[in-house]
């Protein structure tokens, strides 16, 4: 039941409408990833900032940044995404998006951030019910269908062994821009 309708004489009238899931809208950047597009809530983003490959440093064991006077670990979106051949060691400063979490926070290098907007979200359907760090997925203006990232996930699953090795490839090339 959508709507609900309720009267009492000589009172008034209260109408409530509920709407699904699937018909509400939220705040999100729309990001590109390796050529792809993704949205991701407004309400997870702390900043958004353009850094240099030197600005990346190692902190037991793990690739960091300093952002609000605090060291937090950085990642490369589309090797979290699974995506393990689309870092780019050619340019000269990365956008980061800034994602937290209940005091858990995290950045992570995209390629480009399109801007903001407002979407619907959908839930996934059979047969793909359930995809790691993607919470639904929304129709852009333009037809292209475009995934949207579950922020809390990424946070919690970007100790992987694929994010572990891309780190190992970012520090590699930061060790090597350092040495030339």
């Amino acid at each position: 039941r959508f709507i609900l309708i309720e009267s009492v004489l000589n009172k008034g009238c209260r109408v409530t409408i509920r709407l699904p899931l699937s018909m509400s809208t939220i705040k999100t950047f729309v990001i590109l990833v390796n050529s792809q597009k993704f949205a991701i809530p407004v309400s997870a983003i702390k900043y958004v900032k353009q850094i240099k490959p030197d600005e990346i440093f190692m902190k037991n064991g793990a690739n960091c940044i300093i952002y609000d006077e605090h060291s937090i670990p950085i990642y490369h979106l589309s090797q979290v995404l699974g995506e393990t051949d689309s870092i780019n060691t050619k340019d000269e400063t990365y956008t980061v998006i800034v994602v937290e979490n209940q005091n858990q926070q995290a950045a992570f290098i995209i390629d480009k951030l399109l801007g903001d907007y407002e979407v619907f979200q959908k839930k996934l359907v059979p047969p793909i019910l359930k995809i790691k760090n993607i919470s639904g997925f929304t129709t852009l203006s333009t037809g292209e269908i475009c995934l949207i990232i579950n922020p809390y996930e990424l946070i919690r699953n970007s100790n992987s062994d694929a994010v572990l090795l891309a780190n190992s490839i970012i520090k590699q090339i930061t060790n090597k821009q350092e040495k030339e």
